[in-house]
């Protein structure tokens, strides 16, 4: 299932094991380790000269995907 099928399904999120994931199918190793243009945003702000490349299959175990997220909000 590609993630587009996942949303049209109604699934709200979707996790990929990427530690077997290159085990799944051919091709899917030499496309994990390939480094490509990413955007690694965590508690601050990101600009386009942040842009780095990176190998998913190196660098993360795990990758989720939210079809929907929203703004933070202070607690009260």
């Amino acid at each position: 299932m590609t993630v587009n099928t996942e949303i049209r399904a109604g699934v709200p999120a979707l996790g990929l094991a990427l530690t077997t994931a290159g085990t799944a199918a051919a091709g899917v190793a030499a496309w994990l380790a390939q480094a490509r243009p990413s955007r690694l945003i965590g508690g601050g702000s990101w600009s386009p000269d942040q842009a780095t490349e990176v190998a998913l299959g190196r660098s993360f175990d795990v990758v989720i995907h939210l079809h929907k997220v929203t703004a933070a909000r202070l607690l009260p």
